[in-house]
């Protein structure tokens, strides 16, 4: 079993690893859903118990019962990935079934549905077909099912699984038996690289009836462990189309320390005449800019004050929050100045009489950071 990522970032279910079997009219039927749990498991009403048995092209069918009721009549919707679908959204499952009847006994066996494939389906995109029992939000075994028909390539392919760990999922083209696909990777519009979908897959075997080897895993390179946002879309070669569950979203690494503010002028010469700052040589307050900055609840911030000739300041919410002194070079937190939320900071150099110079740098550190 392989956990399955969603599009959305938060939202886990299970690959099944026998895939629905496909029509012939260029369907491409993948299938995901709660195959440990054949009541669906979301929300723990395990007196339901169905199968989605065939989502292809031509129809859509299997069976759903309600354990506690034998003899009751249980509906199913159809949805097309957030809608109900508007001919077939409910559909009595009041037909014979050999398999519902084999688990249940022949007496209990008028528990199928089939519906002819939804015309809604077969406009060359890919759909995520949901059969759910009805009233429900659980849904049967072996659903959702990706579903593309008319122009839709014939190839099948999903992440199934997302992480810091890495990146795993199948990628084939049922037209090509044998051939591993290379499987194009970007982030955002900037292609990463090419991933080979190589790896045995008894189940892609099987379903395919050829060697299997279309499964890929894919580590995630440093370069985006900078914990920051990537958006990393796994496409089929040549037609330049998501794998199901593609894209991803991801944000890995340890939190980095952030510049937020840098500043040098001059050079200052401890025992010796200083090289000034714009050259100018006039006395007071010559350097003073403030600017907001957030903090976030764990976060520091530190403010550095150098290359001093004569006097520096750092002014938080103006609060003084330290000072500096010539030839000195210090660096100064400043969070328990700070609140929650929106702050002023305020850098200040003086002249005492000739040349003069200045140095800061303010830096973000963020909760977790190394």
């Amino acid at each position: 079993m392989w956990t399955t990522f969603r599009r959305q970032l938060a939202r886990a279910g299970f690959v099944i690893a026998i895939l629905i079997s496909l029509g012939t009219n260029q369907c491409l039927a993948q299938n995901g859903g709660n195959g440990s749990n054949p009541g669906g498991g979301g929300s723990g009403q395990a007196q339901y118990d169905g199968t989605l048995e065939h989502a292809g092209c031509d129809t859509i069918s299997g069976w759903a019962v309600n354990t506690q009721m034998l003899t009751t009549v249980v509906s199913v919707q159809i949805w097309d990935g957030g809608f109900l679908d508007p001919v077939n959204g409910i559909v009595a499952a009041n037909a014979f079934d050999a398999n519902v009847a084999q688990k249940y006994g022949a007496a209990n066996g008028m528990h199928g549905f089939s519906i002819a494939t939804p015309a809604s389906f077969k406009d060359g995109q890919l759909h995520q077909l949901h059969v759910r029992f009805n009233g429900s939000p659980d849904d049967l075994q072996f659903s959702p099912a990706t579903i593309g028909c008319g122009s839709a390539p014939n190839v099948l392919g999903a992440v199934e699984h997302f992480g810091c760990d890495g990146v795993s999922g199948y990628a084939a083209d049922r037209m090509h038996p044998n051939v591993s696909l290379n499987i194009p990777v970007y982030d955002g519009q900037t292609l990463l690289t090419v991933v080979s979908a190589n790896q045995l897959r008894p189940d892609l075997a099987f379903l395919l009836s050829d060697n299997g080897l279309h499964g890929f895993s894919w580590s995630i390179p440093p370069a985006l462990q900078d914990h920051t946002l990537h958006v990393l879309s796994f496409r089929f070669p040549g037609n330049n189309a998501d794998l199901a569950n593609s894209p991803v979203y991801i944000s890995c690494g340890p939190a980095q320390a952030q510049v937020i503010f840098n500043l040098a002028c001059g050079q200052v010469n401890p025992g010796a005449v200083s090289v000034g700052c714009d050259g100018r040589t006039d006395t007071g307050v010559l350097y003073d800019a403030a600017f907001p900055a957030t903090l976030a609840a764990g976060d520091r911030y530190t403010v550095r004050l150098f290359n001093i000739d004569d006097h520096e300041r750092v002014i938080v919410n103006g609060i003084l929050a330290g000072s500096a002194d010539y030839g000195q070079d210090v660096t100064i937190d400043i969070t328990s100045f700070m609140n929650v939320g929106t702050n002023t900071i305020e850098l200040i150099a003086v002249n005492d009489s000739g040349p003069w110079t200045d140095g800061f740098t303010v830096i973000r550190i963020p909760a977790g950071a190394q």
